[in-house]
């Protein structure tokens, strides 16, 4: 199956330990109106797997009552963090001008800029060598700013205490339908006024040749717009987007990559979430298909017409008929054939998707291990600076269980009050 190129991006650009690659690095359109400066620190949200966007909740480091939470609102137990300009380490060219970010399947095999005085119609143009089946790049024309959080303790202590919480928020006050594992407390991002990703998957040509070209071309925003200014052309299947779209800003507000807590908590705690639709059906006769014309061939279409009728994809059907003939299988008759009709209620239960994320698994580890625990907390720097060491590699990533060997051999676990995390050994 082909990864969707959020997933693949992230996968391929983790390993460079700035955080999490968002794919979609802009804020949503609803928060814009109260916050120019993009996602900050104390974001409390989850990672969209289908767009690698970042959907924010709340902030914890401000006021209940300030314009950014009329939008959401606030869980009931919401408790505000104070920060003070000393906690936050800011580095203004934490990526300098023109940086590209890229696996080694990406080779730069030039870059040319426009001559003093050339105008607007040139462009810094980056040449690029794709030299494997898979891969992505970030370019940063402008640079990037980076933000960290110096006092994460207070973070991961609110994180451990309210997390259940946070979750039942999310998906009883806002209606999301969130994995159990997804939930996210920023405490560090990387910020950039423009950038340009790339994601490339099973992208070798008909003959088997893996290597092919690509350029791209960074201008000047035109009136406003930067999209209209980069543009990127390649011979073979590769997925890219620009930013931001619209207006250009004076401010880095484009998170191209963010770190933080990951929060998990057991199925189990706040269970599974349910959506069920009412309907008035009319009377309907279904008789399944006949696997033989024996008697205990039509016994046996019965049997597996029961099993499709109470497990068919997470959704159970429940009405008029179903009740009368609880003591037969809701419905079933000797036959294998199923009478439906009257008030009809489906209950489905949705499917979750989930974005690739090395917190994720480290967390399922975790409760897998330590059984009493219910919620689990891991911050992105214990994954990360296992690769700056050179004890994780980037093939790592794609093996779970290496993942979770390597995590044991360098950190013990740690469970108190229901909570288990990670502790230098």
């Amino acid at each position: 199956m082909i990864e969707p190129p959020p997933r693949v991006y992230a996968r391929h650009l983790l390993p460079f330990g700035c955080g999490y690659p968002l794919w979609t690095p802009e804020l949503g359109n609803q928060f814009l109106r109260y916050r120019r400066d993009g996602l900050r620190i104390g974001d409390v949200g989850v990672i969209v797997p289908e767009n690698g966007s970042f959907d924010v909740f709340f902030n914890i480091c401000l006021p209940r009552e300030h314009p950014f939470h009329r939008v959401n609102g606030v869980p009931d137990n919401f408790v505000q963090v104070n920060l003070d300009e000393l906690d936050v380490a800011i580095y203004p060219y934490a990526e300098n001008p023109g940086s590209v970010i890229s696996t080694s399947s990406v080779t730069t095999l030039r870059t040319v800029e426009p001559p003093d005085g050339a105008g607007h119609q040139n462009a810094l143009t980056y040449e690029f060598n794709l030299s494997s089946s898979e891969g992505a790049l970030l370019i940063l024309p402008e640079g990037a700013e980076s933000y960290t959080l110096l006092k994460r303790q207070v973070f991961r202590d609110l994180a451990t205490r309210n997390g259940v919480e946070w979750y039942n928020f999310a998906e009883q006050q806002l209606g999301r339908i969130i994995s159990h594992d997804s939930l996210y407390l920023i405490t560090g991002c990387y910020k950039s006024h423009s950038w340009s990703v790339a994601a490339f998957h099973e992208a070798s040509s008909r003959t088997g040749d893996t290597e092919f070209p690509a350029q791209f071309k960074a201008g000047q925003a035109r009136q406003g717009n930067i999209s209209a200014s980069y543009t990127c052309e390649t011979a073979r299947a590769l997925h890219w987007r620009i930013g931001p779209l619209g207006d250009w800003n004076a401010i880095p507000n484009q998170a191209v990559f963010v770190s933080g807590f990951k929060i998990a908590i057991r199925d189990n705690i706040l269970g599974r979430k349910r959506v069920e639709v009412e309907v008035d059906a009319p009377p309907t006769h279904i008789k399944p298909p006949k696997l033989h014309s024996s008697g205990r061939g039509r016994s046996r279409a019965g049997k597996i017409w029961r099993r499709l009728v109470s497990k068919s994809s997470g959704e159970r059907v429940t009405g008029e008929q179903a009740e009368a003939d609880s003591a037969n299988d809701a419905g079933v008759a000797a036959d294998g054939s199923l009478d439906v009709g009257g008030h009809v209620t489906v209950t489905h239960i949705p499917e979750t998707l989930r974005s690739f994320h090395p917190s994720d698994i480290v967390n399922r580890y975790l409760l897998t291990k330590e059984s009493s625990a219910t919620v689990a907390v891991t911050h992105d720097s214990q994954w990360s600076i296992l690769f700056e060491k050179g004890i994780l590699k980037p093939e790592d990533l794609g093996d779970d269980g290496r993942l979770e060997n390597i995590v044991s051999e360098n950190y013990r676990m740690v469970s108190q009050d229901g909570v288990v995390c990670l502790q230098t050994l």
